[in-house]
């Protein structure tokens, strides 16, 4: 098999700190469960099956609400071992579990199924929260579950991405205080000297990751600016926004990944976006970006004035050619997925790889279908074939009509074994999955199949 030439290694101060994706998940588990962990070999402990219950889904919470802070998409050390997608998907899965475990935790002490009517047992509920003793864990109960129920509707809440960051930072932080106070103050267990430290330790660690992210970063940032250099629309509200760094530091990433970028202003962590990278930092001296239209900020990408100052917080993500192995390599692109299928296409055109390369790229109207003779023109250097689909017609398109067919994904493997192949998918996430699901059909193993999503249910 063939592997791409490997990039320059980070600076020695890095290296140390690049996690193993599989040791995240054995991370995870022991420091969720590290509080009860240490509550069980507690010599105190009430006896009382229900409320040793109600004690250990506290402390669970309490740690489960912790690491959500650590799996928030800002974390480079996690997102580029993981995948973005995989961080991100977890986070959202995790704030569920979360949810059940605060739901549960009260219950345990007011044993609802023992009331004599319903009316009764709200009643012994909302006495229960309503006790002074345990007014922090009632506000970290009410705002972990409001958090939860606005990250779950973030799409269809009346409010604008940046304010809804915003008030899911500061509700996280609330939260996160509120919920130690009231480990640390009413918990069975809070008199254990190694129960007490490692809820501390766990809620310092977040609130201090929030504080990071949130304040010290902004600064940092602040003194690495960039520029925006070129404005260009490629089609019907896409725009290529080109960014030059203001002095002589320069951003270390890989081709296909993607940084949380700010314009103008402060780089407040609200007020910024997440965009792919379309450029090789092998080639390129800048930043290129794809921007689509489709919300508040990306729909005024085009008035950006040239000179307008940015800021790039990264790289994130693990949609790279670094480390993989395959006899061949698929790119298949969906709309603005193109993105960091260019950065992985200059990439490869830039070290003259010799294994057979396939695009297949759609989008809803030929005019989207964007970036067509620089593609063709990386013919030169690479062996690369290329589809080209649009859902509309149009005068002068002479792609194929219609979505990608998934049919034809065979030929994009060239004859290369399936199990030796390594396939990139970006775009839509229905889509991806089609396309996922096609490419396993065809015996494609799921490790060889990178993709990164930044929608979810």
């Amino acid at each position: 098999m063939t592997t791409t030439p490997a990039r320059p290694s980070r600076p020695r101060a890095l290296r140390g700190l690049r996690l193993p994706a599989a040791s995240l998940g054995p991370l995870y588990a022991v420091l969720a469960i590290a509080p009860v962990a240490l509550a069980a070999f507690a010599a105190t402990g009430t006896g009382v099956p229900l409320l040793e219950v109600g004690a250990a889904t506290g402390l669970t919470a309490v740690a489960l609400l912790a690491l959500q802070f650590f799996s928030s998409g800002r974390w480079a050390l996690l997102s580029a071992r993981a995948g973005i997608d995989r961080t991100m998907r977890f986070h959202q899965l995790a704030a569920y579990s979360v949810a059940a475990v605060v739901l549960a935790h009260p219950l345990a002490y007011v044993a609802p199924w023992q009331a004599a009517s319903v009316a009764e047992a709200w009643q012994g509920f909302a006495s229960m929260l309503a006790l002074p003793a345990l007014r922090s864990g009632a506000v970290a109960w009410v705002v972990v579950l409001a958090l939860v129920v606005a990250g779950a509707l973030r799409n269809r809440l009346p409010m604008r991405y940046e304010l809804w960051r915003g008030l899911h930072a500061a509700g996280a932080a609330v939260a996160m205080a509120a919920a130690a106070h009231h480990a640390l103050a009413v918990g069975s267990y809070s008199g254990n000297a190694a129960v007490a430290g490692i809820l501390v330790a766990l809620a310092a660690l977040a609130l201090a990751s929030l504080a990071v992210v949130y304040l010290v970063k902004p600064w940092w940032l602040r003194r690495r600016p960039y520029r925006l250099t070129a404005n260009r629309t490629l089609g019907p509200g896409v725009q290529e926004l080109v960014l030059a760094a203001r002095g002589a530091h320069a951003l270390d990433y890989r081709a296909g990944q993607f940084a949380w970028i700010s314009f103008g202003g402060f780089p407040w962590p609200w007020r910024d976006h997440p965009f792919s990278f379309a450029s090789c930092p092998a080639s390129d001296a800048e930043l290129r970006l794809l921007v689509k239209a489709r919300g508040d900020f990306s729909g005024r990408a085009g008035e950006l004035a040239l000179g307008t100052t940015a800021y790039v917080d990264g790289p994130h993500g693990n949609f790279t050619l670094e480390g993989r192995q395959g006899d061949a390599i698929v790119l298949v692109a969906g709309g603005i997925g193109i993105a960091p299928i260019l950065g992985l296409l200059r990439e490869l055109a830039h070290a003259r790889d010799p294994r057979p390369v396939s695009l297949v790229y759609g989008a809803r109207l030929p005019s989207l279908v964007v970036c067509r003779d620089e593609i063709e023109a990386l013919k030169e250097r690479l062996d690369l074939a290329t589809r080209y689909f649009a859902e509309e017609d149009a005068p002068g398109w002479s792609g194929e009509r219609g979505a990608i067919r998934l049919d034809e994904l065979a030929g994009a493997l060239r004859g290369a074994p399936p199990a030796r192949s390594l396939c990139f998918v970006c775009g839509p996430p229905s889509m991806m999955q089609a396309v996922e699901r096609r490419l396993r059909a065809l015996g494609v193993p799921e490790a060889q199949i990178v993709a990164e999503r930044f929608d979810y249910d």
